[in-house]
């Protein structure tokens, strides 16, 4: 398991829980805002979980993780719908994007959407993979 973090501060964090609960198997890599530092084809699955709508060049790090997938590798992103009207004004200022713009840019990047999965109240759960 690849840990990816571009603060390592919260590499280290997430290193440190992770030898408290026995987790050996954990590779903290530091990443950047354009690129995630993993090698290519290192990856089967690649999760983000509240952290696409953080991403500053969507473009740049789509093309980090896609060269990172191995052939027949998936991409998950797990996030919180912000849509106006519904969403807290918190939620609104925090998240630069919503899943429409989201699933845009991953299906732009060479993606397709394979599927959705019902997850817990105002998230979205989507499973791309390579086009």
């Amino acid at each position: 398991v690849y840990a990816v973090e571009i603060s390592q501060e919260s590499l280290d964090y997430i290193m440190k829980e992770a030898e408290k609960e026995g987790h050996a198997n954990i590779a903290p890599v530091l990443g950047e805002h354009r690129t995630t530092n993993l090698s290519m084809d290192s990856a089967d699955v690649i999760v983000t979980i509240r952290t696409y709508h953080h991403f500053e060049y969507p473009v740049d790090m789509l093309e980090s993780i896609k060269a990172a997938l191995r052939p027949e590798g998936r991409f998950v992103v797990i996030d919180q719908e912000r849509i106006k009207g519904v969403s807290s004004e918190r939620t609104l200022e925090h998240r630069r994007a919503g899943k429409g713009t989201i699933t845009d840019e991953i299906l732009d990047a060479g993606f397709v959407l394979e599927k959705e999965l019902p997850l817990i109240p105002d998230f979205y759960y989507l499973v791309f993979k390579e086009r």
